[in-house]
């Protein structure tokens, strides 16, 4: 199977960041047909972000509800979603929420601040720091699983920092 670039304005065939293509299968008929997003866990280990966080993305976005089977590693859309769809929504996930905006590099951390009800992100490679901007109730999700951190500069806890312990993908 040919890797995708995570960031889909590169077309370097040698980008060190890759993912595989969303595969999607189809099930059921008539009102209970679904999509089962079949390798939604790998994507979300190339991404370094929770599957779950991912899936309810993508409901979201499709307008759709969605149920998870952590157990069983099962991931469904409610509804028929062409291949092409999710990948698209995929991309626009990763824009929002995975590539720094300074310098589109994927190696970023996810966390909120303490008293401010927004989460930010934290690039590994140029240091940005920056609030994240979404308007998908995504961000509801991600405020409830996030811990606190305070990392201000001018914080103690800045040095204790241990950023694997606030990283998704564990």
């Amino acid at each position: 199977m040919r890797l995708l670039n995570i960031d889909r304005s590169s077309d370097d065939t040698f980008y060190r960041y890759k993912m595989e293509p969303v595969a999607v299968k189809i099930e059921g008929r008539g009102n209970g047909i679904k999509t089962v997003l079949i390798n939604i866990e790998e994507i979300a280990r190339s991404l370094r972000r929770e599957p779950k966080h991912l899936t309810k993305y993508l409901s979201y976005e499709m307008g759709t509800l969605s149920s998870i089977d952590e157990d069983n590693s099962k991931y469904i859309i409610n509804g028929a979603h062409e291949k092409e769809r999710v990948q698209e929504y995929l991309y626009n996930f990763i824009d929002e929420l995975v590539l720094c905006k300074e310098c589109r590099n994927p190696e970023t951390d996810l966390f909120c601040v303490p008293g401010k009800k927004t989460v930010h992100q934290k690039c590994k490679a140029c240091g940005e720091e920056a609030a994240v901007k979404s308007s998908n109730k995504i961000m509801k999700i991600l405020l409830k699983d996030l811990e606190d951190v305070d990392v201000g500069k001018d914080s103690e806890e800045f040095e204790d920092f241990q950023e694997e312990d606030y990283v998704f993908g564990k």
